[in-house]
């Protein structure tokens, strides 16, 4: 499988934490005590390549953007800021 970061929660992961590839080295190089896994909404993927697919998936990611969001919960309002690289088609 081949994947790359697509979403990093800006509070915890820099922007040079997005649009990069999921392998050792990312997983290496993030902080103390953060699942690698991203099970708590540090990180979303784009998978791009795999076996159940016939071929990889073409795309490029979007540059970087930060997305700042605040929302109502039942604890009050909450905020949240994102790093985001779109993956775009592309053509082969």
């Amino acid at each position: 499988m081949r994947a790359v970061t697509v979403v990093v929660n800006a509070d915890v992961l820099d922007v040079g934490h997005v649009g990069v590839p999921l392998d050792r080295h990312f997983i290496d190089h993030l902080p103390e005590g953060m699942d690698p896994c991203g099970e708590f909404g540090e990180y979303h993927t784009f998978v791009f390549d795999g076996p159940l697919f016939r071929s990889p998936v073409p795309f490029r990611p979007s540059e970087p953007r930060l997305l700042e969001r605040e929302i109502q919960t039942t604890e009050g309002r909450r905020r949240y800021r994102y790093w985001l690289a779109t993956p775009r088609p592309q053509q082969v």
